[in-house]
């Protein structure tokens, strides 16, 4: 969970800065496609995704750094308000890595990437890039794109 601190990129990658929304090397050339894309492989076109958990889980933003193969989405899982379902991280990840494996992989594998890096993150509701609200509850999982797989990375 985030501890509060801005997301930075790797080292190496950039100079240190907290990466802010649209503010970063983002390829807006096929994150608009492959948003249509996650869009229709969800629920023919709804915001929504099915996931094994039953949430209620959809996708409101996607940042892509070509430069860096860093592919990130992010999503609204209402449940996890401590005022609504008060779901936890552990409730959720086994979504996050089938929205990864079966979602998100052959979405940027259509667009052409094939590895690099991709982080999920989940809020209860919509906070800029970046940013930090303490009263926004807010899970990140990193993955790296192995093949057809997402493999589980540590921050």
């Amino acid at each position: 969970m985030d501890q509060g601190r801005p997301v930075r990129p790797r080292a190496g990658t950039g100079r240190g800065r907290p990466v802010r929304h649209d503010q970063g090397r983002v390829d807006r050339r096929i994150a608009g496609p492959l948003i249509a894309a996650l869009l229709w492989a969800g629920a023919a076109g709804a915001q929504q995704i099915a996931v094994p958990s039953g949430l209620e889980i959809s996708l409101y933003d996607v940042i892509l750094d070509a430069n860096s193969q860093v592919a990130r989405f992010r999503f609204l899982v209402p449940d996890i308000a401590p005022d609504a379902g008060n779901k936890t991280f552990g409730d959720v990840i086994d979504d996050l890595q089938y929205v990864c494996d079966s979602v998100i992989v052959p979405a940027l594998h259509d667009n052409g990437w094939v590895s690099g890096d991709v982080v999920l993150s989940v809020s209860d509701r919509p906070v800029d890039f970046g940013a930090y609200d303490s009263q926004v509850v807010q899970f990140f999982q990193p993955f790296r794109l192995e093949g057809d797989t997402c493999v589980w990375e540590d921050f």
